[in-house]
């Protein structure tokens, strides 16, 4: 499982030209993929982080995540210098991260409640958008959304929360497919087009 180096592919989904952190604009057939994020309860609701690198992701229905150049202190990501249009970039870690699959990455829902609660984990559908560089089982994208929150996954108060909140559904195991692919097609797919 590779998130860095040279890509398999490298797609090019068309977004508005206005795309950025907090805007909204129409998908045009973006690439799907699962993953996990961390829940941070607060006085307003649920926040979603990434779990390796505790970016905050955008936390309103229907709102892209933009990803940024820019590791925040303390953590290990590596940085390359290169154009800030090109994000992300094949030798930096920049970009949002996400799986074709919920098994390709290390989802087990037999484990899912059983960290859950104490760790505040949630894996869901996530749709990318932008330029993205896919990989054999993996892709990172220049703009992501979540589609919808695996039940099951997490402690349930959090994914109840964190779906109500981005006005995305919250779906069985058996159902998760079903619906993400209501939102997007896997990063092959798109790339065998």
């Amino acid at each position: 499982m590779s998130f860095q180096g040279a890509p398999d592919r490298v797609l090019t989904i068309p977004t508005a030209p206005d795309a950025g952190a907090g805007a909204n604009f129409p998908m045009n057939e973006p690439v799907l993929g699962y993953r996990a994020w961390l829940v941070e309860r607060g006085r307003h609701g649920c926040r979603l982080r990434g779990v390796m690198v505790p970016a905050e992701w955008a936390g309103a229905p229907c709102t892209w995540t933009a990803a940024v150049c820019a590791p925040p202190a303390g953590s290990a990501s590596r940085m390359v210098r290169h154009d800030p249009a090109c994000v992300p970039h094949p030798d930096c870690t920049c970009g949002l991260y996400a799986y074709d699959s919920l098994s390709s990455g290390g989802y087990d829902e037999r484990l899912g409640q059983a960290y859950g609660a104490e760790v505040g984990i949630v894996w869901g559908a996530v749709v990318g958008a932008g330029r993205v560089l896919a990989y054999r089982d993996s892709w990172r994208a220049q703009f992501a959304r979540p589609v919808a929150m695996l039940q099951g996954s997490g402690d349930d108060r959090d994914v109840r929360g964190v779906a109500e909140q981005l006005g995305v559904p919250a779906v069985p195991m058996s159902g998760i497919h079903r619906v993400a692919a209501e939102f997007g097609r896997s990063a092959m797919v798109l790339a065998a087009r």
